[in-house]
């Protein structure tokens, strides 16, 4: 008994010493994952404040751009006022000089001509004087002269005949008076010689003096003319120091804006990037030939920047549009893409990208996709990007590439890489998987370089559906989307980190109003099924840019957004090309597009991610590098026959 109460008390001993240890551990392995938890919680914590930090910074950086840029309009409204004040009164000032310069020389001419002719009427009047005197001499000599000797004549004759003969003398006397008065009448024609000769002289002197008094009167001129020259320079040249210092300040005050507003674009652009919002580009094409013959040919569209347009809207408004960059219709290709271009290397760091144009028909979509002849548009440029930037990163990545090919015909869905004569007839459908929306049976063919894409590429242009119509002779009656699937593995930390990129190349059809393209039959039945589809991505956009999260978005209205619903419902770059006429026969045409685009780019996707994950272990197979490539689930759809379709 004794020994059976002991062995029970070393079994409760080692129970109790048991459930102590099970305790410790049990407390051990909770105050461990109570730790981890407190640990992971608190990084938690300073992870969101650094993202509030980060963005009350980019607030508070908007805020002092927006202050900067209001000081800096004020500054410059002050100095253009202060131009204006400054350039007012130099031209007061100016006319002033000028008018008490004229009144001057015309006081200086009048009182320089009253002196001369002064002058000249007093010689004048000296020199008739004179020779009036001179005249009076001579007669009053004359007549006394003839006087005295015709009383001393009279008086010898009296005293020596005593009158005997006064008939014979009266006769004399007679004869004498008449000789005397001819002497007086050649006097007075010598008077008058010399009068006129005074006259002659007189009036020769006259011409002198109004020759050196004009001559007088033109150096005063000259001489005003000159100073009104000298005074009119200096002040021209000081206007002109204060005008250059004027817009040397404006131009730092411009440079300044220039400056603040591009900073504030590129904290905008963070802003949308880290939104996840859709960048949507502007293209103008040129006038076509249809336009010039409309009678409306008249160009309606401003750039005053590369991020502005403004269209006349009708004769007495006009709309301004704001996008990420808008190209004139004399913007080449390369231009174009050079923007796109950053897109390509985040297709192979794993990211969605999507690429697509928007507009009326005959627009300039196709050409901007696709391009024409030599100027290749964005889809064969950017994968001719893609595979040069996969060449340069040989040594770190190996890729493993995959292209499709389809369009949207009167919501079908057409494999446009298979020629078969089945093609037409096989029934394609969207499928919602885990990986996202596919379409089973659509044609996928392991690419190696970008010619046996592009020439894939020609292949499927060749089964596209066009048509004709008054807009655009070869019109696009389908949706057309290329996809670029890229799948790589590092090289480097043994194939361990995969990535996962998606670039979806998209050419929609036209928005068509069939009064202007007059389609009729089939072509109306296409314009009806593509205004539909493009209707439903409006409805799509609307939605997204609600107020309200979570709501309903109807993506399966048509096949169009029910396809695109991985790249517009999120984790996704979208980009978008909206493309319009440049004159008022398409204005409202435009004017509708330019409203879906902006829509478009205060739509918030969300913040793209990447596709990449690490992996310890997992099946490889040879990629176009030669190194191995992870064989995700998604390279479970059809592939087409690569070995007779590589040859293309």
């Amino acid at each position: 008994m004794t020994h059976e109460i002991a062995r029970l008390n070393a079994s409760l001993k080692e129970a109790i010493k048991h459930a102590e240890d099970t305790s410790t551990a049990d407390m051990n392995t909770l105050h461990n994952e109570m730790r981890e938890r407190e640990i992971k919680h608190i990084q938690d914590l300073e992870n969101t404040i650094k993202e509030v930090r980060k963005e009350a910074a980019i607030t508070a950086e908007k805020a002092q751009s927006s202050a900067i840029l209001t000081a800096i309009s004020k500054e410059k409204s002050i100095a253009t006022s202060a131009i204006e004040q400054l350039r007012s009164e130099l031209t007061k000032k100016l006319d002033e000089r000028e008018r008490e310069l004229i009144e001057k020389s015309k006081i200086e001419k009048e009182q320089l001509l009253e002196s001369e002719r002064e002058k000249a009427e007093r010689t004048r009047n000296e020199a008739l004087q004179a020779q009036k005197q001179e005249l009076e001499q001579i007669m009053t000599h004359t007549l006394e002269a003839t006087e005295k000797r015709l009383k001393e004549e009279a008086a010898s004759a009296l005293s020596a005949q005593a009158l005997a003969a006064s008939a014979q003398q009266r006769e004399v006397l007679d004869a004498e008076r008449r000789q005397a008065r001819t002497e007086f009448e050649a006097a007075m024609k010598v008077a008058e010689l010399k009068n006129k000769e005074l006259e002659e002289r007189t009036r020769e002197l006259e011409n002198n003096f109004n020759e050196r008094v004009s001559k007088d009167v033109a150096t005063a001129e000259a001489r005003i003319v000159a100073e009104n020259q000298k005074a009119m320079q200096q002040l021209q040249r000081e206007t002109r120091s204060i005008v250059q210092r004027a817009e040397q300040e404006r131009d730092d005050y411009q440079a300044m804006f220039v400056k603040e507003n591009k900073h504030r674009k590129v904290l905008h652009n963070k802003i949308l990037d880290l939104q996840g919002n859709i960048r949507v580009f502007c293209r103008v094409r040129p006038m076509v030939e249809v336009e010039r013959k409309s009678g409306e040919g008249i160009e309606v569209t401003e750039f005053p920047t590369e991020e502005d347009l403004i269209i006349q809207k009708d004769p007495s408004s006009k709309a301004k549009y704001e996008f990420d960059r808008v190209f004139a219709p004399g913007s080449s290709q390369g231009i174009v893409f050079e923007n796109v271009k950053p897109t390509c290397l985040s297709v192979l760091d794993g990211y969605n990208v999507c690429i697509f144009a928007y507009g009326q028909t005959g627009s300039g979509k196709t050409f901007t996709m696709e391009g024409y002849g030599d100027e290749k548009g964005i889809s064969p440029r950017a994968i001719n990007e893609i595979f040069d930037l996969i060449g340069s990163m040989t040594l770190e990545w190996s890729y493993q590439v995959n292209f499709s090919m389809l369009e949207i015909y009167n919501e079908n869905i057409r494999d446009l890489l298979d020629s078969t004569e089945n093609a037409q007839k096989e029934r394609l459908d969207i499928r919602q998987t885990a990986e996202g929306n596919v379409v089973p049976g659509l044609t996928e063919v392991q690419v190696f370089s970008a010619d046996q894409v592009l020439g894939l590429m020609a292949d499927g242009q060749r089964n596209r559906a066009v048509g004709g119509h008054n807009m655009n002779a070869l019109s696009s009656r389908s949706h057309m989307i290329l996809t670029l699937s890229v799948k790589g593995r590092s090289l480097k930390d043994g194939g361990a980190q995969v990535s996962s990129g998606k670039l979806h190349l998209i050419d929609l059809a036209g928005s068509e109003r069939v009064g202007k393209t007059d389609a009729t039959g089939e072509r109306l039945k296409e314009a009806q099924n593509i205004n539909k589809s493009l209707s439903s991505l409006g409805d799509v956009i609307a939605a997204l840019g609600g107020k309200s999260k979570g709501g309903h978005v109807p993506y399966r209205n048509s096949k169009l957004t029910f396809l695109l619903q991985d790249s517009l419902g999120g984790n996704s770059k979208v980009l978008m090309f909206v493309n319009i006429s440049p004159v008022a026969y398409n204005a409202s045409e435009s004017i509708c597009s330019l409203n879906f685009a902006s829509r478009c780019r205060n739509t918030e996707l969300g913040q793209a991610k990447k596709n990449v994950e690490t992996r310890r272990q997992s099946t490889a197979v040879t990629g176009m590098t030669g190194a191995p490539v992870s064989d995700s689930p998604s390279m479970s759809k059809r592939v087409g026959s690569t070995a007779n379709l590589r040859g293309r």
